[in-house]
């Protein structure tokens, strides 16, 4: 994940939300400063249900006018 953070950030991105799963407090550890320039959200889909499932969960945290990329 840390490559495809990066190559974001180094593109522009501002904003990163993961969507991971029940007790994956790694990744939340591991990024939870932000990285770069990038703040970091975190979502919890508590069961793996699938990548529609993820995208809804993270909707509420995107602004209308925001572009969204899934990697």
């Amino acid at each position: 994940s840390e490559y495809l953070v990066r190559r974001m950030v180094r593109n522009g991105v501002d904003k990163i939300c993961f969507v991971i799963g029940s007790g994956k407090s790694d990744i939340l550890e591991y990024y939870a400063a932000g990285y770069g320039d990038a703040a970091a959200l975190f979502v919890v889909q508590p069961t793996p249900v699938g990548l529609c499932d993820a995208i809804f969960r993270a909707a509420p945290l995107v602004a209308p006018d925001e572009t969204v990329l899934i990697g």
